[in-house]
Formats: structure tokens, C-alpha cells, sequence
């Protein structure tokens, strides 16, 4: 099991509901596709506005249960609690914790869960969801950056641009900046 222990409250919610999710449709480990099923399921805002859609939750289950019969042979805990998290979850949390980190938090929040999780190349129950509901993973990481402060567009700008999807809206802004680190 990852160490989340770095995850604000409202994170460690989103996980626990993730998990029940998963463990509801009875999948042997949390996917990156629970965790935004958790993170919706939860009420997040910020979820509700990147992602948009009114049915986010159903559509988000229905991909979970389409895509994930065949591949679970794999023999399950006893409890939710106990279902560890898949590579792509786990890079996700990874690179949450690097956002927060270069955004000055000592904790992963919502705003740096969603933008990680549409960093990582989605598996395929991600990338349908999104399809679906026509989500293009840019603008709703635009619509996360503005909410954040300066040093955050910065943070996420860049990684961003690590990961081969540029943030055209702010790019300029902050390519013309006097201040070209990301840490003060």
C-alpha cells in the first residue's frame, strides 16, 4: 500500500470512497478511474467543473464495469481498506505530490489530484470516460490553473509541459515573466 499520508482530509475521503467504489464493483486494486469516481462521488467542485458532465459518476462506473470483467482473476482483500492502488493511481499520487510540492503544500489537495490525473497517460477506462463526455484533458487543466495563484499556474505550466501538453492559455503570461524558477 502507497503512503498517502501526505493527502489532505478531502483527499483521504475521495481515497476512501474510491476504494468502496472499487471494491463495490469488485475490482482487486483502486484505479485511477475509482479515484475520479471518488473524488465526483464526494461532491468535489472542482471536480464537478473540470470534468462537467452531470452523470460524471455513472458514466465513470459503467466504463469501470465494461472494461474490467476480464481482467479480474486476480484474487481480492477482505476488506476495501485493504485494495492497493494500480501503477496508474500510483503515478498519479506521485506526481500530486510533486505538484503540491513545487506549489509550496505540504499537503495533495483536489486541485493537485485532478491535474496529476490528467497528466498520466489514462488507462483505457479514463480515456473512454473522457471520450465519452468530450473532456480534452488541456482545457480542463486551464479551467484548474485558473484558480491558483501565480506560483501554482507556474507549477502546473511546467508540469505540463514535462508531459507533452503545453497550457496555451497562461504560457505566454508566464514565459514573459521577471521570476523564471518555480520556487521562491
Amino acid at each position: 500500500m502507497s503512503n498517502l499520508d501526505d493527502c489532505a482530509a478531502e483527499v483521504q475521503e475521495a481515497l476512501a470512497i474510491a476504494r468502496q467504489q472499487a471494491w463495490g464493483l469488485g475490482a482487486p486494486s483502486v484505479e485511477l478511474a475509482h479515484i475520479l469516481l471518488g473524488l465526483v462521488v464526494q461532491g468535489s467542485e472542482l471536480a464537478g467543473q473540470v470534468l462537467a458532465w452531470p452523470d460524471a459518476a455513472d458514466t465513470l462506473r459503467q466504463k469501470l464495469h465494461a472494461g474490467g470483467d476480464a481482467e479480474r482473476t486476480g484474487e481480492r482483500p477482505e476488506e476495501p481498506e485493504q485494495l492497493d492502488l494500480e501503477a496508474d493511481a500510483r503515478e498519479t499520487f506521485e506526481l500530486s505530490r510533486k505538484i503540491a510540492q513545487g506549489m509550496g503544500s505540504g499537503a495533495i489537495h483536489h486541485a493537485h489530484l485532478l491535474s496529476a490525473a490528467l497528466l498520466v497517460e489514462p488507462g483505457s477506462n479514463v480515456k473512454a470516460a473522457f471520450a465519452t463526455r468530450g473532456v480534452r484533458r488541456r482545457e480542463a487543466l486551464e479551467e484548474i490553473a485558473l484558480g491558483l495563484d501565480d506560483r501554482g499556474r507556474r507549477v502546473l505550466h511546467q508540469v505540463a509541459g514535462e508531459h507533452g501538453l503545453a497550457i496555451r492559455r497562461f504560457a505566454s503570461i508566464l514565459d514573459n515573466e521577471q521570476t523564471p524558477t518555480l520556487f521562491h
